[in-house]
């Protein structure tokens, strides 16, 4: 009996960029000594770009034998980045507060409150790009001074974030 055995070849995903979530995208670069490969997603680009956080895979060929290979690109951490003052005073500039969210996409619930140094409520939403324009509830305009907001919001773990900060209205 004669055995021929064939070589497994080797794979390696190696990223070519630095920081999925800074940049909107990594590059994913296939390493092989294998004759063909192909990606999980159909692809047989080398380099891959990825868009999308998840698992990716590539897969080498040397005539009847394979080999597979595993890169998981992580999701974003959500950040919500917030002014600490705004100017709501019909000059054009700085006229609504609202949170700048990288994650609004994966929000599963989100609520901003305002509330003037009293305590009253004077500003609620739930739509995330609803800002805030410096008025009351009854639409009369609030005065100069620090108000206090509290974000609350679920994200894609299900998990209760709440963040509370204070912003300044100038005139």
């Amino acid at each position: 009996m004669n055995l021929t055995v064939k070589p497994t070849p080797q794979i390696e995903i190696v990223p070519l960029t630095d920081n999925f979530c800074n940049e909107d995208f990594i590059l994913l670069e296939i390493s092989t000594d294998g004759k063909s490969f192909i990606w999980s997603t159909g692809s047989s680009e080398n380099p891959l770009t990825v868009t999308k956080a998840g698992i990716y895979s590539a897969t080498a060929f040397i005539e009847n034998c394979s080999k597979t290979a595993h890169y998981t690109v992580e999701e974003c951490p959500c950040v919500i980045w917030l002014p600490n003052a705004f100017t709501p005073n019909n000059d054009g500039h700085n006229e609504v507060f609202r949170p700048v969210i990288s994650c609004h996409e994966t929000l599963k619930s989100y609520k901003l409150l305002i509330y003037n140094r009293w305590g009253n409520l004077v500003f609620q939403t739930s739509d995330y790009s609803v800002g805030w324009n410096g008025n009351d509830s009854q639409g009369g305009t609030c005065p100069e001074g620090v108000y206090i907001y509290r974000i609350e919001y679920t994200n894609s773990k299900n998990e209760k974030v709440v963040k509370n900060g204070a912003v300044v209205v100038f005139r």
